[in-house]
């Protein structure tokens, strides 16, 4: 066998398994996105149990103060915008792989993280 045979044999045994590996990913970046709202519910639960152990009662009308609400916010953001990260994740590397697809549930999830990230900080800096 020549070379020419060896590298183009090696080349298209090599595509199969990226293009099952690049689909595998872009479900994983979609299925990523489905986990929003149990994403939601666990930061509001961390933040509230953040809050209660900081000694603040997250059902009274008072506004806990900057430093409580940061130190329980921040973690609670973070659990949120989780499945948005994940699903850019996966899709950047299915894009990497040659699936187109992958930019679509990567510009979504991170769509999405923003949007939650920005409506949070605002609700935060706005209910004071």
């Amino acid at each position: 066998m020549n070379g020419i045979d060896s590298a183009h044999r090696s080349i298209s045994d090599e595509r199969p398994h990226s293009t099952a590996r690049a689909q595998q990913l872009v479900r994983r970046a979609w299925w990523s996105l489905a986990l929003f709202p149990v994403s939601f519910v666990a930061a509001s639960l961390l933040g509230g149990i953040l809050l209660a152990a900081m000694g603040h009662d997250p059902d009274t009308e008072t506004t806990p103060p900057w430093g409580p609400t940061l130190v329980a916010g921040v973690p609670a953001l973070m659990v949120l915008i989780l499945p948005g990260l994940a699903a850019a994740w996966f899709g950047r590397r299915a894009d990497e792989l040659g699936e187109r697809r992958g930019r679509t549930a990567a510009a979504v999830g991170l769509a999405l993280a923003g949007a939650f990230a920005v409506l949070n900080i605002a609700a935060a800096v706005f209910s004071r």
